[in-house]
């Protein structure tokens, strides 16, 4: 029952996150955005796509936070992010998933949350593309809602096993992700750690693959996001 609150209110939250249609140019409409597709043959399984429904739902929670932080003057993250990914592995592992993979998990989720909201903070520096709802408290509405999403997500990797690794369900998951409007820098940050493992020189967050296919409307911003949220 508490997820389908969820549901409703996010999809409020949503449909209040944009704010008024850009003009179009003189020159004619915008060509529509193209999302990738998933890999042709792939079908997901119930759990699977659940999961990436529960992925969606976490990265617009984390954007109706974004948005009580900007309308509040406050700044995004802090010293408490360490704290806080502990706090998110801890009840994974009592259901005996594996730490390191949670770990990479809930670190993929943080970091693409925060990309996702310097993004939106750039936007917002300009009143119309700011969202039309009032801001909602992270603190009595948003973390309760993001808690009830994460028990989603845990009791679907509990029936799961563990994550579902590959490039099919990897290419899926990002297709789900684009067509809910988050940025597709975002979006592969999130569901890098379903790839699978990459060499063992290699650092295991961000994939090597998030930085390869990156839209040239993305890199004037990604690599000092991405800096920033690493803390270099």
């Amino acid at each position: 029952m508490r997820v389908w609150i969820v549901l409703g209110i996010l999809a409020l939250v949503g449909c209040a996150s944009h704010g008024p249609p850009a003009p179009q140019s003189s020159a004619g409409p915008a060509k529509p955005e193209r999302i990738p597709k998933a890999r042709r043959g792939f079908v997901p399984s119930s759990d699977m796509a659940w999961l990436a429904e529960m992925l969606a739902q976490r990265l617009e929670v984390a954007r109706a936070e974004a948005w009580a932080r900007f309308a509040a003057n406050a700044e995004p993250g802090g010293d408490e992010e360490e704290a806080r990914l502990q706090a998110l592995v801890e009840p994974a592992l009592r259901i005996g998933l594996p730490r390191a993979e949670m770990t990479r998990f809930y670190s993929a989720q943080l970091e693409a949350a925060a990309v996702w909201e310097r993004h939106l903070r750039q936007q917002w520096r300009h009143p119309r593309n700011r969202p039309t709802m009032l801001p909602l408290s992270i603190e009595k509405t948003l973390r309760p809602l993001e808690e009830a999403v994460d028990a989603q997500i845990l009791a679907t990797l509990a029936r799961l096993r563990g994550l579902p690794r590959g490039k099919p369900f990897r290419d899926f998951l990002v297709t789900q992700l684009r067509g809910r409007g988050i940025p597709p820098t975002a979006a592969r940050i999130a569901t890098a750690p379903f790839l699978p493992d990459p060499p063992q020189d290699a650092p295991a967050l961000p994939h090597p693959e998030i930085r390869r296919g990156i839209p040239a409307s993305e890199k004037n911003f990604q690599a000092g996001q991405l800096g920033a949220v690493r803390g270099d």
